[in-house]
């Protein structure tokens, strides 16, 4: 239940609050018409609710929202080639895993070796998020990224597209970092190790 509250309540409220709002004009109505005073006392609580959803919104960051702005960090520090940037954004005891979540993890000497390459042979020349969904899971942050990226190793052969499922995890340091990176998709193949 928690999670729902996260993703629906806390992470994106303004459709909560829409459904509520026309939930207590309804109410409302009804009780106009019905002349029930308890519906009046509905429609207040419903409206209470609609106020109160985005100020919940705004005032909590849910792991959902941690998540999104760990990405959206590391995204900009690989599109900038900023290997200290990049490295920031992960958690030291983080797996990668190429294919599914499933595949056996690697650790994070891999993940190291991979973003190394994106400051030399595979450095971005281009890049474009077509997706970042994220949500919460379990008390995680979980991310489905797309991206459609040109490197300088493609020789200018065009941009290539990408799917990635990360999960971000609150460190005992209180700080938010990658602690699963899942890449899913390179075109329509399974990705490798040594595509990076």
């Amino acid at each position: 239940m928690g999670d729902w509250f996260d993703n629906h309540l806390f992470a994106g409220a303004w459709p909560t609050a829409i459904v509520l709002a026309g939930l207590a004009i309804g109410a409302a109505a009804l009780a106009v018409q019905s002349g029930m005073a308890r519906l009046l006392i509905v429609a207040a609580l419903l409206l209470l609710g609609a106020i109160a959803a985005p100020i919940a919104d705004r005032l909590i960051t849910t792991p959902g929202e941690h998540a999104e702005a760990v990405v959206r960090t590391l995204v900009s520090a690989a599109e900038t080639a900023n290997l200290g940037g990049m490295r920031g954004c992960f958690d030291r005891d983080g797996s990668i895993h190429y294919g599914s979540s499933e595949s056996p993890g690697m650790d994070f000497a891999e993940i190291d070796r991979g973003l190394a390459s994106l400051r030399g042979k595979h450095r971005i020349a281009s890049n474009r998020i077509t997706t970042l969904d994220a949500r919460t899971e379990s008390g995680v942050g979980v991310v489905d990224l797309s991206c459609s990226t040109e490197t300088a190793s493609m020789g200018g052969m065009g941009a290539v597209p990408t799917d990635w499922i990360i999960t971000v995890r609150q460190l005992p340091d209180g700080t938010w970092a990658i602690h699963r990176l899942v890449w899913t998709r390179v075109f329509r193949d399974r990705p490798r190790a040594s595509m990076w």
